[in-house]
């Protein structure tokens, strides 16, 4: 099951139901259990156009590593809609989505934010305590957006806990392990030598696509739990 909400035109959200049987790809190893999982996506002015360009791109790969049926065309049709960030409004709808689902599972609730939101991070503190504690969600914080303009102190408000957050730097994974922002070509241009950008054609030691992988493999263990 997948339902999307805009929550005043600046946060997109997305419901999922995960199921753990017949998984494949990264949640084969990462994600065996069953999940309600509502991801809440910060698409204001404040995060340049590149990074919602990344946020985007990852959260096609963080579904389809879940094998979420009817989700993978809402992501790519996200409409993103510049403005003010409202967290508040975002927290109150995911809790009456939450509201809506029956099934005896764990409740996740993810926030892909710069955490700059209106009111400041005092504003969250109630209903982020609420979502956590009286709709029962567990919520991790991904931050996102150049360094100094992230607001960890939201994302402490928001999630309770430093170990249920990974900032997002949508670095790619060389074959040597290591992330580097550029190819893995001795030049200093972000072309392989046939002239393409290499991004399209890197793969780690496990046969995987570079880019995020590895962050995205991180990304999907925190929101199952492991």
């Amino acid at each position: 099951m997948a339902e999307r909400n805009v929550v005043g035109k600046v946060l997109f959200l997305v419901f999922l139901c995960l199921s753990g049987e017949g998984a494949r790809s990264y949640s084969q190893l990462l994600c065996s259990r069953n999940l309600d999982v509502i991801i809440a996506v910060d698409v204001s002015g404040s995060i340049p156009q590149v990074q919602l360009d990344n946020t985007t791109a990852f959260l096609s790969d963080l579904v389809n590593s879940f094998r979420i049926s009817n989700t993978q065309q809402q992501i790519n049709n996200i409409i993103l809609t510049r403005g003010s960030t409202n967290i508040t409004a975002a927290i109150e709808r995911a809790s009456v989505l939450l509201s809506t689902t029956t099934r005896n599972v764990p409740r996740v609730v993810v926030f892909i934010t710069d955490g700059n939101t209106f009111g400041g991070p005092t504003t969250l503190e109630q209903p982020a305590r609420e979502l956590r504690e009286q709709s029962n969600a567990r919520v991790v914080g991904l931050p996102v957006g150049p360094a100094d303009n992230i607001n960890f102190i939201t994302f402490g408000t928001l999630t309770g806990s430093t170990s249920q957050q990974v900032t997002l730097t949508f670095l790619k994974k060389t074959t040597s392990g290591n992330c580097n922002d550029d190819d893995d070509d001795s030049d200093s241009d972000d072309s392989d030598s046939d002239g393409s950008d290499s991004s399209d054609s890197d793969s780690d030691s496990d046969g995987n696509n570079c880019g995020v992988s590895s962050e995205l493999k991180q990304v999907a263990s925190l929101i199952c739990g492991n």
